[in-house]
């Protein structure tokens, strides 16, 4: 199950001479999901290119199953390696199901004859890109994403051991987006496949990829797991994002909100991300805590570059809480967003006492009665969803 299908040696690559990246050298292996990640320009397309054999290299090799792709001829190549591009193919009146019996060409004879083996492989293929309902429909009749789907089975249906797709996940809806990158760790993990894609959505090369290459600056910055890129920041430092931008905890970029003293959102729980989202769309700073760094909140509010006042888990720090109690001082408006009462938000409960008795502004996400039964009478003003809190904004 790790079994090198893919060693780059030395390879530098580009159009005409003029070097995109250089000096690169990895092994992709046999039943793993690898990605290509890199902002636009650093070279992923031309990488899978000159993998595919569709583009030569400047320099150094490409071994395929310990063999040189320049001793492949087209046919074993075929059928060894398939490729998905973002180009799209022009034809007029063939079915997605002509198409995908395209894949088996390379298994057929010198006539191009398929058989009822052939045309079972299309038929599953199309099944696993859940696009076998658009089998009879003709292929320029399908939205791009369909199209796509169509592409992916055809890629499918000619049973390489490596397939390399180009931004696969383009054009797709969310649902099919996650129904493409499970059916690539299928075919890499029960399958034993080589899947070798580039991806611009972050969130989904994280968490679906076990396998991860980075191109920055003409070269090769990262080659490992996806897991081990927090450690030094790898993915802000590659798209050139501010430190925390990226969240490896909620796999995802947020919005900058920036650092205010006019607002404090008093939040733990994982009920403040909605409101720190809200605040980020608006282009307005906060301050907000008081929250344990091993809370959701925490590196939501973080990547926003918000003022955050944590403590680290199961430790309560005084001085974190007499911060607080300061920029309580400061702020104009105070938001409590309805947060649990119990012994582990006691600091909490106390900045909210503190904002009752200093007069603040406060807005709560709590009815009148459970407010006051918990901070005392207050002029507050109620709100049921943080959508209303867009009054706040005009």
């Amino acid at each position: 199950m790790t079994d090198t299908t893919v060693k780059v040696k030395d390879l530098s690559i580009g159009y005409e001479k003029k070097i995109i990246c250089e000096n690169m050298s990895f092994d992709i292996k046999a039943g793993e999901l690898t990605c290509f990640m890199g902002k636009n320009g650093a070279g992923k397309s031309t990488l899978l290119k000159t993998i595919a054999g569709l583009l030569p290299s400047i320099s150094g090799d490409v071994l395929l199953l310990d063999k040189r792709l320049k001793e492949y001829k087209r046919n074993e190549l075929s059928k060894l390696l398939a490729v998905v591009l973002t180009q799209r193919i022009s034809v007029d009146f063939m079915t997605a199901m002509e198409i995908t019996c395209m894949g088996r060409y390379p298994h057929t004879g010198f006539m191009g004859r398929l058989n009822d083996k052939d045309r079972v492989i299309a038929q599953t293929s199309l099944e696993q890109t859940g696009a076998i309902e658009l089998a009879n429909r003709v292929y320029s009749t399908l939205s791009d994403g369909e199209k796509q789907k169509v592409l992916i089975a055809r890629a499918i249906a000619q049973e390489p051991k490596i397939l390399l797709l180009d931004e696969p996940t383009t054009h797709l809806d969310i649902k099919h987006k996650l129904e493409i990158m499970d059916l690539l760790n299928y075919l890499a993990r029960d399958r034993n496949m080589s899947v070798i894609l580039s991806l611009h959505e972050l969130d989904l090369a994280v968490k679906a990829c076990q396998h991860i290459i980075a191109m920055k600056d003409q070269r090769i910055i990262y080659d490992g797991a996806p897991e081990a890129m927090d450690e030094e920041d790898m993915i802000n430092r590659l798209f050139d994002m501010s430190p925390k931008r990226f969240s490896h905890v909620t796999g995802s970029v947020e919005l900058s909100a920036g650092k205010s003293h006019q607002h404090f959102i008093v939040a733990c729980c994982g009920t403040g991300v909605s409101m720190y989202r809200l605040f980020a769309k608006n282009r307005i700073g906060f301050t907000t805590g008081i929250l344990y760094e091993s809370e959701c909140d925490y590196p939501v509010a973080s990547s926003m570059g918000a003022h955050v006042l944590a403590n680290k888990p199961y430790e309560t720090n005084l001085d974190i809480q007499q911060e607080a109690i300061s920029c309580i001082d400061k702020a104009q408006t105070i938001i409590d967003t309805g947060f649990p009462i119990n012994d582990q938000t006691m600091q909490n409960k106390m900045l909210i006492v503190h904002a009752v008795e200093k007069n603040k502004t406060i807005i709560s996400f709590r009815n009148q009665e459970e407010f006051e039964k918990q901070f005392g009478k207050a002029q507050v003003t109620y709100m049921k969803d943080t959508a209303d809190v867009e009054k706040i904004f005009r």
